[in-house]
C-alpha cells in the first residue's frame, strides 16, 4: 500500500490538477488506516475540483474514521448537494434516522433506495 501511496504522491507532484489522483490517494490513506492524511488529501481534492462530489464524500469517510460523525454527515450532505445520487446508501443511512423501508425515509430529501445497496432492514434480517 505504501508504494501505491508514494506513486500517487509523485503523480500529484507532476500533475497537481488531477482530481482522480487525489481521490485515489485519499482512498489509499483510508485503506492504510491513516484518516489524518486522508482528510488532508480529500480537502486538497475539494480545492482542485470544487464541483467534484468525491472531495466532500471522501472527506466525510475520513472524518467518520476519526469518529467525527457530525462533521462527516456535513460532508456527505455537501457531496449530495453537488451530485444527489453520489452518496452511497450506507452513508445516506447516517443522514436519515429512519429505516430505508419506512415511509419516513422519503422525508430525508432526495434520499432514495439504491438497488445496488441492500436496505438496512434486509441487512438486519440476514
Amino acid at each position: 500500500m505504501r508504494e501505491a501511496i508514494d506513486d500517487l504522491e509523485k503523480l500529484i507532484a507532476r500533475r497537481p490538477d488531477a482530481p482522480a489522483a487525489y481521490a485515489l490517494l485519499t482512498n489509499g490513506h483510508l485503506a492504510a488506516r491513516d484518516p489524518i492524511w486522508a482528510v488532508t488529501t480529500a480537502r486538497a481534492l475539494s480545492k482542485v475540483a470544487p464541483e467534484d462530489p468525491r472531495g466532500p464524500y471522501l472527506l466525510g469517510l475520513a472524518l467518520l474514521a476519526q469518529g467525527k460523525k457530525a462533521e462527516a454527515c456535513e460532508q456527505f450532505e455537501r457531496a449530495r448537494a453537488i451530485s444527489p445520487g453520489f452518496v452511497s446508501h450506507w452513508a445516506r443511512s447516517l443522514l436519515c434516522p429512519w429505516p430505508a423501508d419506512s415511509p419516513m425515509w422519503r422525508s430525508c430529501g432526495s434520499l432514495d433506495k439504491s438497488p445496488s445497496f441492500p436496505s438496512r432492514q434486509r441487512i438486519r434480517s440476514s
